[in-house]
């Protein structure tokens, strides 16, 4: 089930690939003049930080945990996830059923996303863990502030103002973002000039490839931020939705949750692209 195989792998990647939220009225310190936003991508993308709690709401994060559906359009499979994250850890669980001709729902397969400090990988039932290596490995790692938004320098070598384009009926700025690695993604993302929110995001392979698209909505308050609760994903012509049926903030997590399995723990940690293979079969998603 080669679609099927790559929407989990890009519902790995991608359901952490943005930070959500974004208030339906946002104040109005939050929303600078369109001389001021023109001016500097950053100011763009600061308005977004306060428009869902500000800096401080979003540094003050320790733990988030979620859980939800997914479903894939056009074909007769669905599934459900848990998202578990804090600064040291992050573990996402999916389970994926597809419908036979009896109408009966089967579970076809399970797969789980781990990160523990520098260590990332991937198990699932029919595959030995694996380390997850190159622009997945640096995303997650990317998320342990729980919104990569708020250290751009860290993360990126060059942030700037494309324009503005409408996505969904909504008039937005579109920001592109260079990372420092080369070999993670370009990003590409459209925060609504209305209300500051981010609606879109799109990552691009290096040296071309197939683009990922996202589209966020559903903002809601949870703990003292804003989080999206619906994504929509189209990926190689496929397109899935992500929806989050409950979400948490600051609740304890236990930390067996993200320990790793010996044949990872012996491993060192996983490394950049280009400077190591996975431990597992490369075509498992």
């Amino acid at each position: 089930m080669p679609m099927l195989a790559a929407a989990l792998t890009s519902l790995a990647v991608l359901a952490q690939s943005t930070p959500p939220g974004g208030p339906a009225q946002p104040s109005q310190e939050a929303q600078p003049s369109a001389k001021e936003a023109l001016s500097s991508a950053e100011t763009i993308i600061e308005r977004c930080i306060e428009a869902t709690g500000g800096r401080a709401a979003w540094e003050a994060i320790t733990s988030i945990r979620g859980m939800g559906t997914v479903s894939l359009t056009g074909l007769p499979a669905q599934g459900r996830f848990m998202v578990s994250q804090t600064r040291t850890g992050f573990r996402m669980d999916v389970d994926m059923f597809s419908q036979g001709p009896d109408a009966a729902w089967v579970k076809v397969t399970s797969q789980s996303t781990v990160r523990n400090g520098d260590h990332t990988w991937r198990e699932g039932e029919n595959a030995p863990p694996r380390l997850v290596t190159g622009p997945t490995r640096d995303d997650l790692l990317r998320k342990s502030t729980f919104n990569p938004l708020l250290d751009l320098d860290r993360w990126y070598d060059a942030i700037s103002v494309e324009g503005m384009e409408e996505v969904d009926g909504n008039q937005c700025w579109k920001i592109k973002l260079e990372p420092k690695d080369p070999d993670d993604p370009t990003e590409l993302r459209w925060f609504g000039v209305d209300d500051g929110l981010m609606i879109k995001l799109a990552q691009t392979p290096a040296g071309g490839g197939v683009t990922s698209e996202l589209t966020l909505s559903d903002y809601r308050p949870v703990g003292g931020v804003l989080l999206n609760h619906v994504m929509i994903v189209s990926n190689l012509g496929a397109s899935f939705e992500r929806r989050f049926d409950a979400m948490q903030i600051d609740v304890s997590i236990d930390p067996c949750l993200f320990e790793p399995p010996a044949s990872i723990a012996s491993l060192p940690p996983s490394p950049p692209q280009g400077e190591g293979q996975p431990t597992g079969p490369t075509s498992s998603p």
